[in-house]
């Protein structure tokens, strides 16, 4: 056992001071090591925002597009974005908005590319020369600032009585808008009575 009070001052200061040295570089390669772990690719939240309402406007002012979700979560390592149940409005002049919802979303770094997952359903309501349209699909890709959405799933359209269902869709929502789907397509259209002149 080693008696401190015996020792000379000199050699005291000297042992305190490798003490001190030998627990700083400990400590500093502890530190090292957890944030080297944390560089490694962790996935963890940078910031999260609930009750999220958010509107875009186009250049002239006007509303393009409308994003709701209770709970949006950045991340920091590779800064993409996570949505739970996010609901989208991509707005057209003139023309009815097209509503989509969906169970899980997630958002590029760049806002170039949005994914939505689970049970995804788009809508568009009814015009005097066009009947309301309901389609339901998942997995399905948005690039916002295009209005365009595509899928490489299933999908169900229903307009009024007449129901189209494929495998693969891809969507232009701005003005005009239109549809392609890209396999297995199958319809029944229903008859429409003539409008009296």
């Amino acid at each position: 056992m080693i008696v401190f009070s015996r020792l000379p001052r000199p050699w005291l200061t000297l042992t305190i001071l490798v003490l001190g040295i030998l627990l700083w570089s400990i400590n500093k390669t502890d530190k090292n090591a957890s944030s080297d772990k944390v560089d490694e690719g962790l996935h963890v939240p940078s910031y999260f925002v609930r009750s999220l309402v958010m509107r875009e406007f186009d250049i002239n002012g006007e509303p393009a597009r409308y994003i709701e979700t209770p709970m949006m979560t950045e991340f920091l390592d590779d800064k993409t974005t996570e949505m739970q149940t996010p609901y989208y409005v991509f707005t057209r002049p003139a023309q009815p908005a097209w509503h989509v919802r969906a169970e899980n979303g997630w958002l590029s770094a760049d806002r170039q590319l949005a994914l939505l997952s689970g049970r995804v359903t788009m809508t568009r309501e009814g015009t005097a020369d066009s009947l309301p349209i309901k389609m339901v699909s998942s997995e399905v890709r948005i690039q916002p600032k295009s209005n365009y959405m595509e899928t490489d799933n299933h999908v169900k359209i229903d307009s009024g009585d007449d129901v189209i269902t494929a495998t693969g869709m891809q969507a232009w929502l701005t003005t005009p808008g239109r549809v392609k789907f890209l396999n297995n397509v199958r319809s029944t259209y229903v008859p429409r009575k003539k409008l009296a002149d």
